[in-house]
């Protein structure tokens, strides 16, 4: 396939002579008007752009100024064809952008050699650029997955101790609340042994999504491990988190979980631990009492939140 080259001059008569010298070699546009080829470049993108220096309204400078300034045309190579051969004019075609800078009269081969180096530098900085998008789009899916949990798509162990760690610093120096919930699924067990684990990994994901759809957005929520959550929350005292907790649990008892053709009633237990109500010095003794609130909240018969 032919590589494009828009050619901008006000010359019908220059345009005629170099169609005639690179149409059998590329697939040769033409602009005579600044505007029209302008709008010729963004639109059609071409490989290359030969561009004339002397035009009425806008000159080539502003021309060059103009493409080079967007950002679907910036990378195509701009070309200065002109009779204009002072030092000045080509430092200041170089100065607004401009790739190359070629003075009439010209040789027609090193005119075609010089539009093929153009074309193949662009090509090499263009698989560059992608290569480059490829490896960044890649670097960001494995920190993505580096912090979140595999099954249910929400934050993992590592992220939520990280989130904690920050979080506890930083309510703890300007005495902001702070609440940590864990939840745990009532009788998970029960649904592994009685529809097997692949109900159990969707019934978890149905989960998620009912706690993602009733907490704040400013909330974190992570899988603590198995069918264990944690919601981590911000500029919330013991009573907010408490009243959360119970909206929580509301909602998991509230209509049972729908996973093929199954219909399967849910419970979950919940434990808060808040900064304001002990004397905390790290964010681990934080978890640990919300784990043992938790662990009340098992014993005293399941389905309920204890702080």
């Amino acid at each position: 396939m032919k590589h494009s080259i828009l050619i901008l001059d006000d010359s019908n008569f220059n345009l005629e002579i170099l169609k005639r010298q690179l149409g059998s070699i590329f697939n040769v546009i033409t602009a005579t008007d600044a505007n029209q080829g302008i709008k010729i470049a963004v639109e059609k993108k071409p490989s290359l752009i030969l561009l004339d220096v002397m035009m009425p309204k806008i000159n080539g400078y502003e021309v060059c100024k103009i493409i080079k300034s967007y950002d679907g045309t910036k990378n195509i190579p701009v070309v200065f064809l002109t009779s204009r051969s002072e030092i000045e004019d080509k430092v200041e075609g170089l100065e607004v952008g401009g790739d190359d800078y070629i003075t009439k009269p010209y040789n027609v081969s090193e005119l075609i050699a010089r539009i093929n180096v153009h074309i193949r530098l662009k090509e090499a900085q263009d698989k560059f650029r992608q290569l480059l998008e490829e490896k960044n789009q890649l670097i960001e899916q494995l920190e993505k997955l580096s912090l979140h949990d595999g099954l249910t798509g929400v934050y993992n162990r590592k992220y939520l101790e990280s989130y904690l760690e920050k979080s506890f610093e930083g309510c703890g120096r300007y005495g902001l609340d702070l609440s940590v919930i864990i939840t745990d699924i009532d009788y998970y067990k029960r649904v592994n042994d009685t529809y097997g684990h692949q109900v159990g990994d969707e019934v978890l994901k149905r989960f998620v999504d009912r706690i993602s759809a009733n907490i704040r957005k400013a909330d974190v929520l992570a899988r603590y491990g198995g069918e264990e959550f944690v919601i981590i929350s911000k500029n919330t005292g013991i009573e907010g988190a408490a009243a959360l907790a119970e909206k929580l649990r509301e909602a998991i008892q509230e209509k049972p979980f729908q996973v093929e053709e199954y219909s399967i009633n849910l419970t979950a237990s919940f434990g808060i631990a808040a900064l304001s109500r002990g004397n905390y010095t790290s964010p681990a003794q934080l978890i640990r009492d919300a784990d043992m609130c938790l662990y009340r909240a098992k014993n005293s018969g399941r389905n309920r939140v204890e702080y």
